[in-house]
């Protein structure tokens, strides 16, 4: 039986409960291999705030490492921001544009 709740979804199999979260930035970036120095969400809010962030900014970002903080970048710009980030290391690149869009 599954119990839709905001952002989440609760399913009880025959002995325990399970909760299906909402994909988000912050779980994002706890699954994340960390390859690089991972911001995690205290230090993005601090980021977003410092910066005045919200939908329609433009942002550059200078090294896109794991794209961690790319993502919560999109996200406090999107829908109309534009976010420009580049890695130099092409062993971190990898395929980021895939991985944020």
């Amino acid at each position: 039986r599954q119990v839709k709740t905001k952002g989440r979804k609760r399913t009880r199999n025959t002995t325990d409960y399970m909760y299906i979260m909402s994909f988000s930035p912050e779980i994002w970036t706890e699954s994340l291999s960390h390859r690089t120095q991972i911001l995690y969400t205290t230090d993005n809010s601090v980021i977003v705030g410092n910066l005045h962030l919200k939908p329609g900014c433009r942002v550059a970002e200078s090294g896109t490492g794991s794209g961690s903080l790319s993502h919560v970048l999109a996200r406090a710009i999107c829908p109309e921001g534009h976010l420009d980030t580049y890695e130099f290391n092409d062993h971190r690149d990898g395929n980021k544009i895939e991985t944020l869009k």
